[in-house]
């Protein structure tokens, strides 16, 4: 029997992600554990022959740079933590032909585009009434128009059924799309499927279906909206904006049968292809209403993250990439999200210290830092706080020059700020002991103990 695990790659977060989801899968004991290594028990699993044949397929493996790092780097990158086994085997996929060569070398397999007897064959597999495209002619002509792509073609059949119209009524509506709105939707696709005076297949097939979910169920449109706002992979249910379990099912049947997302067989959960998730923050940004969405987002993000702890592990794990996905997007300078912001840091900051990712959670403090000195100054004691906690996530992973002088300059603005005999000033003196301590410097340990 053959087992085969998919893992997209979107960044690292989502690579750790899948990683997990195949350790459930293979009943990997000690996972759930705060301090467990996913990744290398994965690796290892898979390594042993005794697990018998599997297939991995990489899916966008775009970056080759994040899984082959510099030499020089202290970190070789996801590589590190691909399997290898006789009875196991690794397919990447990517758009990038340089970076297939560095993977692959000679074995490159080109995939290109389906010719008509498949994109037919697709078409006709997609739709459920048949009876829809009798019409041999007007179908070929659809086919041509969508330039045999597998997206547009079912985003096209989704439509039909869902409207039971038919092709050629479909066609009307296919070329009403202005060029214009077209053109900027499709802003973010590969060109490579593109010929002059032609519009984009699946930025036009999308509009056609987008605009008609508005005018029949406008919460779906809104849940569009907030998904184009978030990581477009594995959006669980409870993450939603709330609305009554009849509505909220109804919203995301419609979004279904469009064929703008699709369940995971997992759990309640839903995955937006990546066109789809471009094409509808391109819309929001046509109608300016890009930011105010990503307001709404980081506040439902916000209020429904929990404080991380292990028992409620499971729930902010599923969080974690979108809550992500939010903080790379927003400009740390707008005001009105700042204390959201603030919040969710600081919870994220606590999921990678249980993880023991302290790489990820220095990056998150110095974010906070950034933050709180843009909202509050250099010298108030929530800033001198995230100071302090980034210097710990230094001494975490060695970096301990670097802690020293981060506790040294936290000491003495809260020498001056505090006093001398402030619980945090005295909790800075004995963080600078620790970073001393770790270089050996057990002569100024003693003096500052």
């Amino acid at each position: 029997m053959l087992s085969v695990f998919w893992v997209r790659v979107n960044d690292t977060m989502s690579f750790d992600n899948a990683y997990r989801e195949i350790g459930r899968q293979l009943k990997i004991p000690g996972l759930e554990d705060d301090k467990a290594d996913v990744k290398r028990l994965v690796k290892t699993r898979l390594s042993q022959e005794s697990t018998g044949k599997w297939l991995m397929i990489v899916d966008n493996a775009d970056d080759f740079e994040m899984f082959y790092r510099d030499k020089d780097s202290n970190f070789g990158g996801l590589s590190d933590f691909l399997p290898f086994s006789t009875l196991g085997a690794i397919i990447f996929t990517t758009r990038d032909r340089q970076a297939a060569i560095r993977y692959a070398r000679s074995n490159v397999i080109d995939i290109n585009e389906m010719d008509d007897e498949e994109s037919r064959q697709l078409l006709q597999r997609s739709i459920q009434n048949k009876d829809l495209i009798k019409d041999s002619d007007e179908a070929t002509r659809l086919l041509k128009l969508l330039l045999n792509l597998p997206l547009a073609i079912i985003q096209a059949a989704a439509y039909l059924d869902a409207n039971s119209i038919t092709i050629a009524k479909y066609l009307g509506i296919y070329e009403e799309g202005t060029n214009t709105s077209i053109e900027l939707l499709s802003r973010g696709f590969e060109g490579i499927w593109r010929y002059p005076g032609m519009k984009d297949p699946v930025a036009t097939t999308w509009l056609v279906s987008f605009e008609q979910i508005q005018k029949r169920n406008p919460l779906a449109a809104d849940y569009m909206a907030f998904m184009s706002c978030i990581s477009g992979q594995d959006i669980p249910w409870s993450l939603l904006p709330p609305a009554s379990l009849i509505n909220k099912t109804e919203a995301l049947g419609t979004l279904k049968a469009f064929a703008f997302i699709k369940e995971r067989t997992s759990r309640e959960s839903y995955d937006m292809h990546r066109l789809v998730h471009i094409a509808m923050q391109n819309w929001l940004k046509i109608k300016d209403e890009w930011w105010a969405w990503n307001q709404k987002s980081l506040e439902r993000v916000s209020t429904i993250f929990p404080w991380p702890q292990h028992q409620n592990r499971a729930v902010w794990m599923i969080y974690l990439p979108h809550a992500q996905h939010i903080i790379a997007t927003f400009n740390m300078q707008l005001s009105k999200t700042k204390e959201l912001l603030g919040n969710l840091l600081h919870n994220l900051e606590r999921c990678f210290n249980i993880k023991g990712q302290y790489t990820e959670a220095e990056a998150m403090y110095r974010q906070t830092l950034q933050l709180t000195e843009t909202m509050l100054g250099k010298d108030h004691p929530s800033t001198l706080t995230s100071t302090n906690n980034l210097a710990l996530s230094l001494d975490h992973q060695g970096k301990y020059a670097e802690a020293e002088a981060l506790n040294r300059q936290t000491l003495q603005l809260r020498e001056i700020v505090l006093g001398k005999d402030h619980p945090d000033t005295l909790t800075s003196i004995n963080n600078l002991t620790l970073s001393l301590y770790q270089q050996g410097r057990y002569a100024e340990v003693e003096a500052l103990y």
